[in-house]
């Protein structure tokens, strides 16, 4: 089991409310970007160095996964849109 930093379930649920998927099944996608699933990943951006790494993003083992890779090369840079909602949680 994956230990989530914090900051991590903070990001998670001011990006999706800690949600991969919808009612109806769907992948979690912005309608006016590429960001995808709980950790709202931005396919255009990201899609092909997550395949490479073995990581789906379209699912929630992989969007945690990537976002995880993400965070630790990163910190929460990828995320900075939403600081506004995870930094007062």
């Amino acid at each position: 089991m994956t230990l989530i930093p914090p900051v991590m379930v903070a990001i998670g649920q001011c990006e999706s409310g800690n949600r991969q998927f919808l009612d109806d099944g769907s992948v979690v996608k912005n309608p006016h970007s590429s960001a995808t699933g709980k950790y709202q990943i931005m396919a255009s951006l990201h899609q092909d160095v997550a395949e490479s790494l073995g990581m789906d993003i379209y699912t929630e083992e992989g969007n945690t996964d990537y976002a995880l890779w993400l965070y630790e090369k990163n910190g929460t840079r990828d995320w900075l849109a939403s600081v506004r909602c995870w930094s007062s949680l």
